[in-house]
């Protein structure tokens, strides 16, 4: 405001003067400003002139200046939210003017990034997602341009995706800025199988431990892929241990944890040994049952194809028995089938079982034959323990007997006839069956040896000995041999070449030391005695007789293997005399100097005709038998050696190494296998190689 001096004049001319008081208006009072929201970043200071909406349309001095914007308080930016301050306004003219509550928002971590869902990740099927998966959620600016969330930013679940089921789930993530400000994201997952779901988990079969050691858990599971390959990527821990302290089964309880997190559990049956290291696998013997035959289309029942017996002999019924191959009785004839055994304490066992199957008559070959029995029986020396030779005899009897008037056999070709000590016969069909002849039917004791004389000192004349047989009338027949004689005995009488065996057998155990009596028989019945005693103490002689014209013959320890049993080369034919003359070095020979001829039939049969034209036979099956596939093959190895971080422990993928090493050194240059289909290459801890061929031979590779 200011004062000024005004004049009137008045119409007449007259005037007046008076004080008045004039105000004049400053830029102030002639501008408004208007305040507005100021936003800036932690931090940063705002602007002041900012704050002032209309402040293009401040006032400007007639000099250019221009009016200034100022904060009565300085803002405290470094908490993010709103905050309210006071502008002051300086006008050109000097004049000023206050704009309180201002509103400066100060932006947070959820102002300066958008938040949103990125990539779709994969989880496993069953996991609990405790971890957001990284890229799942991602920040975008105004552009749509990704940028990455400040340092210290952190993701977790506000709801977790269920992951229960295979396919694509939301979830709900909370993203915590460093400033504690959070965003909520909506987010997709995809559900795939887990490794546990695509892997297959078994116990292992036959664990077994000792008392009070509990057995590895990686070693009582078994991992498969879908492909049945094994697999070793995982850890294996107990959840239940099996209780180790007394002999018998137990249970315990194995969880696998896979690399992806997902897991499963399987129950492990273990046997723990008694306290001498046994199982009653160990103790019992399991045997396949004889005879076992079923009709077509019908699987036998599996316990009733195996015996079990304890070390005593005594039967053993507490067991379970399961086929774990059954036999083919698809059709009739010979088939073979694997039974497991499994024993009250887990341990458990197989054999291998050969089924008959009848055919659509409900018959076997064995049903189907009859065969014949020897007219005459065979004589032998004991009945109930027949010498090698005595049941050769008795084979070749029912062999001849069973034969057509060409000498072909009338019994199915493939038949074996096997006799025991006793003389009693079975004969085997190719389909398994068999039929039996009992011992008392083909064989009987033709001559009872006894000698009398023997206990006689030496008094300087010739020496002689009675010897008696029983005849097969039952009658006692007395023969009286004396020193340095021939004795000619003819065939009516009991005497025959089967004396010379029966007094083999009946002197075996006499003593020897001081004289022997040497009795020699020829078929034509000639016996000749030769007796020697201890001349100077004059003490009665031990008294031995021994065979000389006709040993008892030795067949061969080991078979000669021939490509065909029932065909064999020349060669092989050779072979097989070797053998019998290395067996058997001392064959006699003729006073002519005529030597023991051995000829060998196609099928092995060795008929050895000795000086004085006795014969015996060493049937084929004695002496031959037919090559393996393992003596037939020589696997080659591979010539270099793979290498492994532990010589005496391979993993699992070393084996797998050495296995395709093996493999590839038995190829051809077509890249084919130069071993049988359907052999196996199995390589153990140590890496010994065990080549396993189809009929179950093996070949055995040192590392």
């Amino acid at each position: 405001d200011t004062t000024g001096t005004v004049k009137v004049t008045y119409g007449d001319g007259t005037t007046d003067t008076t004080e008045v008081t004039v105000h004049v208006r400053s830029d102030a009072d002639n501008f408004d400003p208007e305040k507005q929201t100021v936003t800036v970043n932690k931090n940063e200071t705002p602007s002041a002139k900012d704050a002032i909406a209309n402040s293009d349309k401040a006032p400007v001095g007639p000099d250019g200046t221009e009016t200034k914007y100022e904060w009565k308080d300085p803002i405290d930016t470094t908490t993010s939210g709103d905050k309210t301050g006071t502008v002051v306004v300086t006008y050109p003219d000097g004049s000023s003017e206050e704009v309180p509550g201002v509103t400066v928002h100060v932006n947070s971590d959820t102002d300066n990034y958008n938040a949103v869902a990125g990539n779709t990740p994969n989880v496993p099927r069953g996991i609990e997602l405790t971890e957001v998966p990284a890229g799942t959620v991602v920040s975008k600016d105004k552009d749509g341009k990704q940028v990455n969330f400040p340092e210290g930013t952190t993701f977790t679940w506000e709801q977790a995706p269920d992951t229960s089921k295979t396919g694509n789930t939301t979830g709900k993530v909370t993203v915590t800025y460093p400033d504690k400000t959070t965003d909520i994201v909506d987010v997709t997952v995809n559900v795939v199988p887990s490794d546990a779901d695509r892997n297959d988990v078994k116990a292992t079969d036959g664990v077994t431990t000792d008392l009070n050691k509990v057995p590895e858990a990686k070693d009582s599971v078994t991992v498969t892929d879908a492909k049945g390959t094994p697999v070793t990527d995982y850890e294996a821990n107990w959840n239940k241990e099996p209780d180790v302290t007394k002999p018998g089964k137990s249970t315990g309880t194995v969880e696998i944890t896979y690399p992806d997190g997902s897991k499963e559990t399987v129950e492990v049956p273990v046997t723990v040994r008694d306290e001498n290291g046994q199982t009653q696998a160990d103790k019992n013997d399991v045997k396949a049952a004889d005879e076992v035959t079923t009709d077509l289309n019908k699987v036998p029942a599996a316990k009733d194809s195996v015996t079990v017996t304890d070390a005593e002999g005594n039967p053993v019924t507490d067991y379970e028995a399961n086929w774990t191959k059954e036999p083919d009785v698809t059709k009739p004839g010979k088939s073979t089938g694997t039974v497991k055994v499994t024993y009250p304490d887990g341990s458990k066992e197989t054999v291998e079982v050969p089924v008959t199957v009848r055919d659509e008559k409900g018959q076997t070959q064995a049903d189907k034959n009859t065969p014949k029995e020897p007219a005459d029986k065979t004589p032998v020396g004991d009945k109930d323990n027949l010498t090698d030779s005595e049941k050769d005899a008795v084979k070749q009897a029912v062999e001849n007997e069973n034969k057509d008037g060409n000498g072909d056999s009338t019994l199915p070709g493939g038949t074996t006839i096997e006799v025991g000590n006793d003389g009693t016969t079975v004969i085997t069909y190719p389909d398994g069956s068999k039929d039996t002849i009992p011992g008392d039917r083909l064989v009987e004791t033709v001559v009872n040896v006894i000698f009398k004389g023997i206990d006689k000192k030496w008094d300087g004349k010739p020496a002689e000995v009675t010897v008696t047989i029983t005849d097969k009338n039952g009658e006692n027949v007395d023969i009286t041999l004396e020193a340095g004689v021939d004795y000619v005995i003819t065939k009516k009488s009991a005497v025959t070449s089967r004396l010379r065996m029966a007094i083999a057998r009946q002197l075996t155990d006499a003593p020897s030391d001081v004289g022997s009596y040497h009795v020699t028989l020829t078929d034509a019945g000639r016996a000749k005695l030769e007796a020697a005693y201890d001349k100077v103490n004059e003490t009665p002689g031990d008294f031995t007789i021994s065979p000389m014209d006709k040993p008892e013959l030795v067949t061969p320890d080991d078979k000669v293997k021939v490509d065909d049993p029932t065909k064999l080369t020349d060669g092989e034919k050779g072979e097989v005399k070797d053998a019998i003359k290395e067996a058997n070095p001392d064959l006699p020979k003729g006073e002519d100097g005529k030597e023991t001829e051995i000829t060998v039939g196609d099928d092995g049969t060795a008929t050895i005709t000795y000086p004085d034209g006795t014969t015996d036979t060493i049937p084929g099956d004695k002496v031959v038998e037919g090559k393996t596939d393992a003596d037939k093959n020589d696997p080659k190895e591979p010539g270099d050696k793979v290498k492994v971080d532990d010589p005496t422990k391979l993993t699992d993928d070393e084996k797998g190494e050495v296995v395709k090493a093996v493999e590839d050194a038995n190829k051809d240059d077509n890249g084919d296998s130069t071993l049988p289909d359907g052999t196996k290459v199995t390589v153990g801890e140590n890496g010994d190689v065990t080549v396993t061929y189809p009929d179950g031979t093996r070949y055995n590779t040192r590392r």
